[in-house]
Protein backbone atom coordinates (compact mmCIF):
# COMPACT_ATOMS: atom_id res chain seq x y z
CA UNK A 1 0.00 0.00 0.00
CA UNK A 2 2.64 2.39 1.11
CA UNK A 3 4.19 2.20 -2.42
CA UNK A 4 1.43 2.43 -4.41
CA UNK A 5 0.99 5.63 -2.40
CA UNK A 6 4.33 6.49 -3.17
CA UNK A 7 3.81 6.08 -7.27
CA UNK A 8 0.81 8.44 -6.40
CA UNK A 9 2.74 11.15 -4.94
CA UNK A 10 5.74 11.26 -7.42
CA UNK A 11 2.85 11.10 -10.51
CA UNK A 12 1.16 13.96 -8.67
CA UNK A 13 4.38 16.01 -8.02
CA UNK A 14 5.28 15.52 -10.75
CA UNK A 15 2.11 16.50 -12.56
CA UNK A 16 1.83 19.83 -10.52
CA UNK A 17 5.60 20.65 -12.02
CA UNK A 18 3.82 20.01 -16.03
CA UNK A 19 1.42 21.81 -14.81
CA UNK A 20 3.56 25.15 -13.20
CA UNK A 21 5.53 25.22 -16.87
CA UNK A 22 2.83 25.06 -18.68
CA UNK A 23 1.10 28.03 -16.83
CA UNK A 24 4.36 29.82 -17.25
CA UNK A 25 4.29 29.26 -21.44
CA UNK A 26 1.38 31.11 -22.29
CA UNK A 27 3.04 34.42 -19.81
CA UNK A 28 5.91 33.40 -22.03
CA UNK A 29 4.41 33.37 -25.15
CA UNK A 30 2.86 37.18 -24.09
CA UNK A 31 6.29 38.20 -23.55
CA UNK A 32 7.02 37.09 -27.05
CA UNK A 33 3.79 39.31 -28.68
CA UNK A 34 4.34 42.05 -26.26
CA UNK A 35 7.97 42.39 -28.40
CA UNK A 36 5.56 43.06 -31.36
CA UNK A 37 3.93 45.69 -29.87
CA UNK A 38 6.63 47.41 -28.95
CA UNK A 39 7.56 48.66 -31.84
CA UNK A 40 4.01 51.32 -31.44
CA UNK A 41 5.29 52.53 -28.42
CA UNK A 42 6.00 55.91 -27.76
CA UNK A 43 9.47 55.90 -26.75
CA UNK A 44 11.47 52.77 -26.23
CA UNK A 45 14.72 51.50 -25.25
CA UNK A 46 14.85 47.97 -26.37
CA UNK A 47 18.52 47.19 -25.31
CA UNK A 48 17.30 47.75 -21.95
CA UNK A 49 14.14 45.75 -22.07
CA UNK A 50 16.17 43.06 -23.66
CA UNK A 51 18.94 43.25 -21.17
CA UNK A 52 15.84 42.89 -18.29
CA UNK A 53 14.02 39.89 -20.21
CA UNK A 54 17.06 38.07 -20.20
CA UNK A 55 17.24 38.47 -16.39
CA UNK A 56 13.64 37.64 -15.75
CA UNK A 57 14.51 34.71 -17.22
CA UNK A 58 17.52 33.79 -15.70
CA UNK A 59 15.53 34.25 -12.24
CA UNK A 60 12.82 32.07 -13.32
CA UNK A 61 15.12 29.84 -15.08
CA UNK A 62 14.31 25.72 -14.11
CA UNK A 63 11.38 26.14 -11.46
CA UNK A 64 11.15 22.81 -10.71
CA UNK A 65 13.89 24.04 -8.38
CA UNK A 66 12.94 27.14 -7.48
CA UNK A 67 14.39 29.27 -10.16
CA UNK A 68 18.06 30.06 -10.18
CA UNK A 69 17.90 33.16 -7.71
CA UNK A 70 15.99 30.92 -4.89
CA UNK A 71 18.78 28.38 -5.31
CA UNK A 72 21.36 30.78 -4.65
CA UNK A 73 19.80 31.89 -1.80
CA UNK A 74 18.99 28.41 -0.70
CA UNK A 75 23.13 27.82 -0.96
CA UNK A 76 23.42 30.67 1.89
CA UNK A 77 21.21 29.43 4.44
CA UNK A 78 18.15 31.34 3.30
CA UNK A 79 14.46 29.44 4.28
CA UNK A 80 11.24 28.94 1.93
CA UNK A 81 9.73 32.37 3.36
CA UNK A 82 12.66 34.35 2.27
CA UNK A 83 13.78 33.06 -0.85
CA UNK A 84 9.63 33.28 -1.51
CA UNK A 85 9.55 37.05 -0.81
CA UNK A 86 12.84 37.92 -2.32
CA UNK A 87 12.21 35.80 -5.96
CA UNK A 88 8.92 37.12 -6.17
CA UNK A 89 9.82 40.83 -5.09
CA UNK A 90 13.13 40.87 -7.86
CA UNK A 91 10.43 39.52 -9.77
CA UNK A 92 7.77 41.85 -9.63
CA UNK A 93 10.78 45.17 -9.93
CA UNK A 94 11.85 43.47 -13.39
CA UNK A 95 8.65 43.31 -14.66
CA UNK A 96 8.30 47.08 -13.54
CA UNK A 97 11.86 47.60 -14.98
CA UNK A 98 10.59 46.50 -17.96
CA UNK A 99 7.89 48.85 -18.29
CA UNK A 100 9.62 52.01 -17.51
CA UNK A 101 12.25 51.26 -20.28
CA UNK A 102 9.15 51.03 -22.10
CA UNK A 103 7.69 53.71 -21.10
CA UNK A 104 4.67 51.21 -21.25
CA UNK A 105 2.54 51.87 -18.34
CA UNK A 106 -0.10 53.48 -19.70
CA UNK A 107 -0.42 50.39 -22.69
CA UNK A 108 -1.80 47.21 -22.37
CA UNK A 109 1.78 45.44 -21.68
CA UNK A 110 0.98 46.00 -18.17
CA UNK A 111 -0.19 42.80 -17.84
CA UNK A 112 3.27 41.55 -17.44
CA UNK A 113 2.90 41.81 -14.30
CA UNK A 114 0.93 38.67 -14.63
CA UNK A 115 4.48 36.91 -14.68
CA UNK A 116 5.26 37.47 -11.12
CA UNK A 117 1.34 37.49 -9.82
CA UNK A 118 1.22 33.57 -11.24
CA UNK A 119 4.83 33.18 -9.91
CA UNK A 120 3.79 34.67 -6.21
CA UNK A 121 0.77 32.52 -5.82
CA UNK A 122 2.58 29.08 -6.94
CA UNK A 123 5.56 30.43 -4.02
CA UNK A 124 3.07 31.60 -1.81
CA UNK A 125 -0.41 31.02 -1.41
CA UNK A 126 -3.22 33.59 -2.13
CA UNK A 127 -2.25 35.54 0.81
CA UNK A 128 1.45 36.10 -0.39
CA UNK A 129 -0.16 37.35 -3.74
CA UNK A 130 -2.87 39.47 -1.84
CA UNK A 131 -0.35 40.99 -0.13
CA UNK A 132 2.03 41.90 -3.51
CA UNK A 133 -1.18 42.74 -5.24
CA UNK A 134 -2.62 45.07 -3.07
CA UNK A 135 1.10 46.98 -2.73
CA UNK A 136 1.34 46.46 -6.72
CA UNK A 137 -2.45 48.20 -7.07
CA UNK A 138 -1.95 50.60 -4.31
CA UNK A 139 1.33 51.73 -6.11
CA UNK A 140 0.33 51.81 -9.51
CA UNK A 141 -3.09 54.11 -8.38
CA UNK A 142 -0.32 56.38 -6.94
CA UNK A 143 1.46 56.61 -10.41
CA UNK A 144 -1.57 56.95 -12.46
CA UNK A 145 -2.68 59.88 -9.79
CA UNK A 146 0.49 61.74 -10.13
CA UNK A 147 0.38 61.49 -14.02
CA UNK A 148 -3.25 63.13 -13.60
CA UNK A 149 -2.15 65.42 -11.32
CA UNK A 150 1.40 66.64 -12.81
CA UNK A 151 0.87 65.88 -16.81
CA UNK A 152 -2.75 65.46 -17.15
CA UNK A 153 -2.68 62.15 -18.59
CA UNK A 154 -5.95 60.17 -17.75
CA UNK A 155 -5.32 55.84 -18.16
CA UNK A 156 -9.52 54.48 -18.04
CA UNK A 157 -8.42 51.57 -18.89
CA UNK A 158 -5.92 51.20 -15.82
CA UNK A 159 -8.90 50.56 -13.53
CA UNK A 160 -9.53 47.78 -15.19
CA UNK A 161 -5.84 46.01 -15.29
CA UNK A 162 -6.07 46.64 -11.47
CA UNK A 163 -9.31 45.00 -11.08
CA UNK A 164 -7.84 41.56 -13.37
CA UNK A 165 -4.74 41.64 -11.58
CA UNK A 166 -6.66 41.14 -8.02
CA UNK A 167 -8.75 38.38 -9.47
CA UNK A 168 -5.95 36.68 -10.95
CA UNK A 169 -4.32 37.31 -7.67
CA UNK A 170 -7.37 35.31 -6.22
CA UNK A 171 -7.95 32.46 -8.37
CA UNK A 172 -4.15 31.89 -9.03
CA UNK A 173 -3.57 31.95 -5.30
CA UNK A 174 -6.58 29.62 -3.92
CA UNK A 175 -5.48 27.26 -7.03
CA UNK A 176 -1.82 26.87 -5.63
CA UNK A 177 -3.18 26.41 -2.08
CA UNK A 178 -5.54 23.65 -3.05
CA UNK A 179 -2.85 22.16 -5.25
CA UNK A 180 -0.15 22.72 -2.32
CA UNK A 181 -2.89 21.24 0.00
CA UNK A 182 -3.28 17.80 -1.84
CA UNK A 183 0.10 17.50 -2.35
CA UNK A 184 0.74 17.61 1.36
CA UNK A 185 -1.70 15.64 2.13
CA UNK A 186 -0.95 12.98 -0.42
CA UNK A 187 2.88 13.16 0.85
CA UNK A 188 1.39 12.77 4.53
CA UNK A 189 -1.21 9.74 3.72
CA UNK A 190 2.00 8.85 1.81
CA UNK A 191 4.38 8.84 5.31
CA UNK A 192 1.90 7.91 7.24
CA UNK A 193 1.41 4.21 5.26
CA UNK A 194 4.78 3.68 5.61
CA UNK A 195 5.03 4.72 9.49
CA UNK A 196 1.88 2.66 10.08
CA UNK A 197 2.91 -0.27 8.06
CA UNK A 198 6.54 -0.24 9.93
CA UNK A 199 5.00 -2.24 13.00
CA UNK A 200 2.50 -4.50 13.66
CA UNK A 201 1.86 -2.93 17.27
CA UNK A 202 -1.83 -2.65 17.44
CA UNK A 203 -0.86 0.42 20.36
CA UNK A 204 1.77 1.56 18.26
CA UNK A 205 -0.66 1.90 15.06
CA UNK A 206 -3.21 3.96 17.64
CA UNK A 207 -0.70 6.18 18.45
CA UNK A 208 0.67 6.81 15.36
CA UNK A 209 -2.38 7.26 13.44
CA UNK A 210 -3.28 9.86 16.60
CA UNK A 211 -0.04 11.70 16.54
CA UNK A 212 -0.19 12.32 12.16
CA UNK A 213 -4.02 13.45 13.20
CA UNK A 214 -2.34 16.16 15.01
CA UNK A 215 0.09 17.47 13.18
CA UNK A 216 -1.93 18.02 10.21
CA UNK A 217 -5.09 19.22 11.60
CA UNK A 218 -4.28 20.33 15.31
CA UNK A 219 -7.76 19.00 16.74
CA UNK A 220 -8.41 20.39 19.99
CA UNK A 221 -9.02 15.82 21.00
CA UNK A 222 -8.79 13.31 18.93
CA UNK A 223 -9.71 9.51 19.78
CA UNK A 224 -10.05 6.26 17.98
CA UNK A 225 -12.71 3.53 18.65
CA UNK A 226 -12.29 -0.31 17.89
CA UNK A 227 -15.18 -2.31 18.10
CA UNK A 228 -15.32 -5.22 20.53
CA UNK A 229 -16.37 -8.54 20.42
CA UNK A 230 -20.04 -7.33 21.69
CA UNK A 231 -20.26 -4.97 19.18
CA UNK A 232 -19.90 -1.89 21.30
CA UNK A 233 -16.96 0.69 20.52
CA UNK A 234 -14.49 1.03 22.81
CA UNK A 235 -11.75 4.12 23.58
CA UNK A 236 -8.44 2.67 22.86
CA UNK A 237 -6.21 5.83 22.47
CA UNK A 238 -7.31 9.75 22.51
CA UNK A 239 -5.35 12.85 23.07
CA UNK A 240 -7.06 15.66 24.67
CA UNK A 241 -9.72 13.82 26.75
CA UNK A 242 -10.23 13.79 30.35
CA UNK A 243 -8.80 10.70 31.67
CA UNK A 244 -11.19 10.32 34.40
CA UNK A 245 -14.26 11.06 31.92
CA UNK A 246 -13.40 8.82 29.68
CA UNK A 247 -11.58 6.33 31.22
CA UNK A 248 -13.26 2.45 29.80
CA UNK A 249 -15.77 4.35 27.50
CA UNK A 250 -18.03 2.31 25.98
CA UNK A 251 -20.53 3.42 22.78
CA UNK A 252 -23.36 1.22 21.39
CA UNK A 253 -23.50 1.19 17.36
CA UNK A 254 -26.49 3.71 16.60
CA UNK A 255 -25.67 6.15 19.29
CA UNK A 256 -24.61 9.19 19.46
CA UNK A 257 -22.20 10.51 16.61
CA UNK A 258 -19.70 8.11 17.15
CA UNK A 259 -22.15 5.36 16.67
CA UNK A 260 -24.22 6.90 14.12
CA UNK A 261 -20.78 6.82 12.14
CA UNK A 262 -20.35 2.90 12.96
CA UNK A 263 -23.60 1.94 12.35
CA UNK A 264 -23.81 4.14 8.68
CA UNK A 265 -20.58 3.65 7.68
CA UNK A 266 -20.20 6.69 6.29
CA UNK A 267 -18.49 10.05 7.15
CA UNK A 268 -20.54 13.05 9.59
CA UNK A 269 -19.08 16.47 10.08
CA UNK A 270 -20.65 18.86 12.40
CA UNK A 271 -19.72 22.42 12.41
CA UNK A 272 -21.91 24.10 14.76
CA UNK A 273 -23.23 23.30 18.38
CA UNK A 274 -26.19 20.46 17.59
CA UNK A 275 -27.77 19.43 20.75
CA UNK A 276 -28.33 16.14 18.98
CA UNK A 277 -24.80 15.21 17.91
CA UNK A 278 -23.07 16.85 21.16
CA UNK A 279 -20.33 14.54 22.02
CA UNK A 280 -20.94 12.98 25.54
CA UNK A 281 -17.41 12.71 26.57
CA UNK A 282 -16.56 16.13 25.29
CA UNK A 283 -19.55 18.16 25.13
CA UNK A 284 -17.24 21.64 24.89
CA UNK A 285 -16.43 20.37 21.16
CA UNK A 286 -18.13 22.32 18.70
CA UNK A 287 -16.70 21.18 15.26
CA UNK A 288 -16.70 17.65 15.08
CA UNK A 289 -15.62 15.33 12.10
CA UNK A 290 -16.02 11.60 12.48
CA UNK A 291 -15.24 8.69 10.00
CA UNK A 292 -15.39 4.70 9.88
CA UNK A 293 -12.48 2.44 10.16
CA UNK A 294 -13.23 0.04 7.29
CA UNK A 295 -11.56 -2.66 5.02
CA UNK A 296 -14.01 -3.18 2.34
CA UNK A 297 -17.35 -3.45 4.41
CA UNK A 298 -15.49 -4.94 7.46
CA UNK A 299 -16.08 -2.30 9.98
CA UNK A 300 -13.07 -2.24 12.59
CA UNK A 301 -14.10 0.83 14.37
CA UNK A 302 -14.39 4.90 14.34
CA UNK A 303 -11.98 7.51 13.93
CA UNK A 304 -13.21 11.36 15.18
CA UNK A 305 -11.45 14.45 15.76
CA UNK A 306 -12.81 17.98 17.24
CA UNK A 307 -11.89 21.54 18.48
CA UNK A 308 -13.92 24.44 20.30
CA UNK A 309 -14.48 26.75 17.53
CA UNK A 310 -17.46 26.89 15.02
CA UNK A 311 -16.79 25.60 10.94
CA UNK A 312 -13.20 24.38 12.10
CA UNK A 313 -13.01 22.22 9.18
CA UNK A 314 -13.76 21.68 5.66
CA UNK A 315 -14.43 18.97 2.88
CA UNK A 316 -10.63 18.41 2.41
CA UNK A 317 -9.81 17.95 5.97
CA UNK A 318 -12.82 15.31 6.08
CA UNK A 319 -11.40 13.84 2.75
CA UNK A 320 -7.98 13.58 4.72
CA UNK A 321 -9.30 11.81 7.63
CA UNK A 322 -11.48 9.30 5.82
CA UNK A 323 -8.42 8.48 3.88
CA UNK A 324 -5.84 8.01 7.21
CA UNK A 325 -8.71 5.96 8.26
CA UNK A 326 -8.53 3.47 5.32
CA UNK A 327 -4.65 3.66 5.58
CA UNK A 328 -4.95 2.53 9.78
CA UNK A 329 -7.76 -0.20 9.22
CA UNK A 330 -5.14 -1.59 6.85
CA UNK A 331 -2.69 -1.67 9.36
CA UNK A 332 -4.86 -2.09 12.45
CA UNK A 333 -6.71 -5.54 10.88
CA UNK A 334 -2.55 -6.85 9.38
CA UNK A 335 -1.21 -6.27 12.97
CA UNK A 336 -4.64 -7.92 14.07
CA UNK A 337 -4.19 -11.24 11.65
CA UNK A 338 -0.29 -11.36 12.62
CA UNK A 339 -1.17 -11.03 16.34
CA UNK A 340 -4.00 -14.33 15.44
CA UNK A 341 -1.34 -15.90 13.47
CA UNK A 342 0.82 -16.10 15.98
CA UNK A 343 -1.65 -17.30 18.56
CA UNK A 344 -2.37 -19.99 16.57
CA UNK A 345 1.31 -20.91 16.16
CA UNK A 346 1.59 -20.80 19.73
CA UNK A 347 -1.48 -22.99 20.54
CA UNK A 348 -2.67 -26.50 20.51
CA UNK A 349 -5.12 -27.48 18.08
CA UNK A 350 -6.67 -30.14 19.76
CA UNK A 351 -7.12 -28.59 23.51
CA UNK A 352 -6.74 -24.81 22.56
CA UNK A 353 -3.85 -24.14 25.49
CA UNK A 354 0.01 -23.89 24.71
CA UNK A 355 1.34 -26.06 23.02
CA UNK A 356 4.92 -27.64 23.59
CA UNK A 357 7.00 -24.96 21.36
CA UNK A 358 5.43 -22.16 23.20
CA UNK A 359 6.03 -23.83 26.47
CA UNK A 360 9.56 -24.67 26.07
CA UNK A 361 10.45 -20.81 24.88
CA UNK A 362 8.33 -19.49 28.25
CA UNK A 363 10.38 -21.92 30.20
CA UNK A 364 13.22 -20.49 29.43
CA UNK A 365 12.44 -17.10 29.77
CA UNK A 366 10.78 -17.46 33.01
CA UNK A 367 13.86 -19.40 34.35
CA UNK A 368 16.42 -16.51 32.94
CA UNK A 369 13.80 -14.15 34.82
CA UNK A 370 14.06 -16.44 38.27
CA UNK A 371 17.44 -16.52 38.08
CA UNK A 372 18.03 -12.65 37.31
CA UNK A 373 15.53 -11.47 40.33
CA UNK A 374 15.97 -14.55 42.10
CA UNK A 375 12.56 -15.09 42.65
CA UNK A 376 10.96 -18.75 42.86
CA UNK A 377 9.65 -20.78 40.21
CA UNK A 378 7.44 -23.72 40.21
CA UNK A 379 6.49 -26.92 37.60
CA UNK A 380 3.94 -29.24 37.58
CA UNK A 381 4.01 -32.07 35.47
CA UNK A 382 0.36 -34.18 34.97
CA UNK A 383 -0.69 -37.03 33.37
CA UNK A 384 -4.00 -38.15 32.90
CA UNK A 385 -4.97 -41.97 34.71
CA UNK A 386 -5.10 -44.85 32.46
CA UNK A 387 -6.79 -42.71 29.53
CA UNK A 388 -6.25 -45.42 27.31
CA UNK A 389 -9.32 -46.88 29.12
CA UNK A 390 -11.32 -44.27 27.99
CA UNK A 391 -9.81 -44.25 24.09
CA UNK A 392 -11.01 -48.61 24.08
CA UNK A 393 -13.92 -47.61 25.86
CA UNK A 394 -15.71 -45.03 23.88
CA UNK A 395 -13.24 -44.08 21.24
CA UNK A 396 -10.91 -41.45 19.99
CA UNK A 397 -13.22 -39.17 19.13
CA UNK A 398 -15.00 -38.76 23.10
CA UNK A 399 -11.18 -39.13 24.22
CA UNK A 400 -10.05 -36.00 22.11
CA UNK A 401 -12.88 -33.93 23.81
CA UNK A 402 -12.35 -35.39 27.02
CA UNK A 403 -9.10 -33.94 26.79
CA UNK A 404 -9.83 -30.50 25.65
CA UNK A 405 -12.13 -30.57 29.05
CA UNK A 406 -9.62 -31.53 31.03
CA UNK A 407 -7.21 -29.01 29.33
CA UNK A 408 -10.27 -26.27 30.34
CA UNK A 409 -10.28 -27.50 33.64
CA UNK A 410 -6.64 -27.02 34.17
CA UNK A 411 -6.99 -23.72 32.53
CA UNK A 412 -9.99 -22.47 34.57
CA UNK A 413 -8.28 -23.79 38.14
CA UNK A 414 -4.56 -21.70 37.71
CA UNK A 415 -3.97 -18.76 37.83
CA UNK A 416 -3.59 -15.36 34.54
CA UNK A 417 -0.27 -15.95 35.06
CA UNK A 418 0.61 -19.71 34.87
CA UNK A 419 1.07 -21.10 31.65
CA UNK A 420 -0.85 -24.18 31.06
CA UNK A 421 0.55 -26.15 28.21
CA UNK A 422 0.13 -29.73 26.20
CA UNK A 423 2.95 -31.44 26.66
CA UNK A 424 2.21 -34.47 24.58
CA UNK A 425 -0.38 -37.31 24.16
CA UNK A 426 -2.59 -37.37 27.78
CA UNK A 427 0.11 -35.34 29.62
CA UNK A 428 0.33 -31.32 30.87
CA UNK A 429 3.04 -29.27 31.95
CA UNK A 430 2.26 -25.90 34.34
CA UNK A 431 4.80 -22.88 34.82
CA UNK A 432 3.80 -21.02 37.89
CA UNK A 433 6.28 -17.69 38.42
CA UNK A 434 7.25 -16.42 41.39
CA UNK A 435 5.56 -19.60 43.05
CA UNK A 436 7.06 -21.14 46.52
CA UNK A 437 6.96 -24.65 46.77
CA UNK A 438 4.30 -24.85 49.44
CA UNK A 439 1.77 -22.86 46.78
CA UNK A 440 2.73 -24.20 43.81
CA UNK A 441 1.56 -27.48 46.52
CA UNK A 442 -1.26 -26.46 47.24
CA UNK A 443 -2.20 -25.32 43.57
CA UNK A 444 -1.42 -29.17 42.25
CA UNK A 445 -3.74 -30.50 45.06
CA UNK A 446 -6.61 -28.68 44.23
CA UNK A 447 -5.88 -29.12 40.24
CA UNK A 448 -6.24 -32.80 41.59
CA UNK A 449 -9.07 -32.89 43.52
CA UNK A 450 -11.02 -30.55 40.86
CA UNK A 451 -10.38 -33.25 38.39
CA UNK A 452 -11.41 -36.49 40.52
CA UNK A 453 -14.64 -34.30 41.72
CA UNK A 454 -15.56 -33.79 37.95
CA UNK A 455 -17.78 -35.79 35.54
CA UNK A 456 -16.44 -35.85 31.90
CA UNK A 457 -19.23 -36.53 29.10
CA UNK A 458 -16.73 -36.53 26.00
CA UNK A 459 -19.27 -34.06 24.22
CA UNK A 460 -22.24 -36.80 24.80
CA UNK A 461 -23.94 -36.04 27.39
CA UNK A 462 -25.04 -39.28 28.46
CA UNK A 463 -21.96 -40.45 29.18
CA UNK A 464 -20.66 -39.82 32.42
CA UNK A 465 -16.90 -40.52 32.57
CA UNK A 466 -14.94 -40.28 36.21
CA UNK A 467 -10.95 -39.49 35.58
CA UNK A 468 -7.99 -38.66 37.58
CA UNK A 469 -4.68 -37.58 37.25
CA UNK A 470 -0.98 -37.56 38.62
CA UNK A 471 1.12 -34.99 39.21
CA UNK A 472 4.82 -34.37 39.98
CA UNK A 473 6.44 -30.79 41.37
CA UNK A 474 9.87 -29.45 41.39
CA UNK A 475 10.82 -26.03 42.27
CA UNK A 476 13.42 -23.53 41.77
CA UNK A 477 15.46 -22.84 44.35
CA UNK A 478 13.87 -25.27 46.89
CA UNK A 479 14.99 -28.41 45.14
CA UNK A 480 16.33 -27.83 41.24
CA UNK A 481 19.17 -25.50 40.35
CA UNK A 482 19.10 -25.69 36.72
CA UNK A 483 16.27 -25.55 34.13
CA UNK A 484 16.84 -29.13 33.41
CA UNK A 485 17.19 -30.40 36.88
CA UNK A 486 13.50 -28.89 37.31
CA UNK A 487 12.02 -30.58 34.43
CA UNK A 488 13.51 -33.93 35.05
CA UNK A 489 12.54 -33.96 39.50
CA UNK A 490 9.08 -33.10 37.62
CA UNK A 491 9.21 -36.24 35.78
CA UNK A 492 10.65 -38.72 37.92
CA UNK A 493 7.92 -37.30 40.72
CA UNK A 494 5.28 -37.81 38.00
CA UNK A 495 6.15 -41.30 37.38
CA UNK A 496 6.35 -42.16 41.41
CA UNK A 497 2.52 -40.37 41.54
CA UNK A 498 1.33 -42.54 38.49
CA UNK A 499 2.09 -45.63 40.74
CA UNK A 500 -0.65 -45.11 43.20
CA UNK A 501 -2.48 -42.92 40.56
CA UNK A 502 -4.93 -39.75 41.85
CA UNK A 503 -1.98 -38.66 43.88
CA UNK A 504 0.59 -35.67 44.17
CA UNK A 505 4.48 -36.48 44.40
CA UNK A 506 7.73 -33.86 44.66
CA UNK A 507 11.63 -34.41 45.42
CA UNK A 508 10.68 -33.48 48.93
CA UNK A 509 8.54 -36.46 49.64
CA UNK A 510 10.25 -38.95 51.86
CA UNK A 511 8.09 -41.35 49.93
CA UNK A 512 9.19 -39.73 46.87
CA UNK A 513 12.91 -41.44 45.93
CA UNK A 514 14.16 -39.16 42.83
CA UNK A 515 17.90 -39.28 41.93
CA UNK A 516 18.19 -35.27 42.27
CA UNK A 517 21.12 -35.65 39.79
CA UNK A 518 19.73 -36.73 36.01
CA UNK A 519 23.92 -36.67 35.02
CA UNK A 520 24.13 -40.08 37.25
CA UNK A 521 21.46 -41.76 35.35
CA UNK A 522 22.71 -45.06 33.93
Amino acid sequence: MAGISGHIVGWFQRSLDKQIRLFYLPLITGVSVAFALMADLPTFNKSGVVLILLLTAIVHWDLRDGGVLSRWLYSHGAGYDMRSYITVSVAFGLVTLILGFANAFYTPLIMLYYIPIVLCAMRGGYRMTLLFVGILAASTSAYYQVGYQVYGRVYKEGNLYLLLFLGLALASGFIADRLRRAAVDLSALYETGRALNSTLNVSEIYALALNIISMDLAPDVSALFMIDSQKHLQLQAHRGLDDSRVKELSIEIGRGLIGKVAETRTPMSISETNRKWQLSFAPDIISVMAVPVRVGEKLLGVMMVGKRMAHAYGYENLRFLEALGSQAAISIQNAWLYRQTKEWASLDALTGIYNYRYFSERLDSEWSRALRYEKPLSFIMIDVDLFKQVNDNYGHLCGDEVLREIAHMLKKHTRDTDIVARYGGEEFVIILPETHYQDAYVAGEKLRRSIYEATFTGGNNNQKIKLTISLGIANYPSTAFSKSDLIYQADQALYQAKIQRNTLASPLDTSCQINLNPSEIS
